[in-house]
């Protein structure tokens, strides 16, 4: 096994045929996207955003925050890569 700090070298390597990459990003060079499963269920990652309701830029941060979340949401066809409803949270 071989580890690398950038998912963009983890991928031009399987794509070269040297094994695979596990990654959260998206697939590159002609990859292909699968889940990894640990008790057959898929794994998965959290992502969360949080700030501070009384920063300058709070609503920016919140606009960027949900911009991401669309995206995401437009971006994964797999069910396994959902976005959570209640996603945008202010805690003030």
């Amino acid at each position: 096994m071989r580890t690398t700090d950038s998912s963009t070298v983890s991928q031009s390597r399987a794509a070269a045929g040297h094994g695979c990459a596990v990654v959260i990003e998206s697939p590159r060079f002609g990859l292909r996207t699968a889940n990894l499963c640990s008790g057959g269920r898929p794994l998965s990652v959290t992502l969360h955003a949080a700030w501070d309701a009384s920063h300058f830029a709070a609503a920016e941060i919140e606009a960027m925050v949900g911009e991401l979340a669309d995206w995401a949401r437009s971006n994964r066809s797999d069910p396994a890569m959902r976005i959570a409803d209640d996603t945008l949270t202010n805690l003030s």
